[in-house]
């Protein structure tokens, strides 16, 4: 009696697990490895002090920046 219940938790558990969900692969990401930077639609003809901002991460990353010594530039 204990094989028998033991061989229908472990099918469940095995059922439960394997999951026929098709996994959506997202195309939108940008290509990390070589790191191209694409216009973004986010970028305003009537700006004029942030003309040159880049996205520097992607999906969620974090990231820190810091100012130089001289306080002209982003590290």
């Amino acid at each position: 009696m204990k094989k028998i219940t033991l061989f229908i938790l472990t099918t469940i558990i095995v059922i439960a697990c394997n999951s026929n969900e098709k996994k959506i692969v997202d195309k939108t990401k940008v290509d990390q490895v070589s790191g191209a930077t694409k216009k973004s639609s986010i970028h305003y003809t009537e700006e004029t002090h942030l003309k040159n901002v880049k996205q520097l991460t992607f999906g969620g990353d974090n990231a820190e920046a810091y100012f130089s010594f001289d306080n002209q530039q982003l590290v």
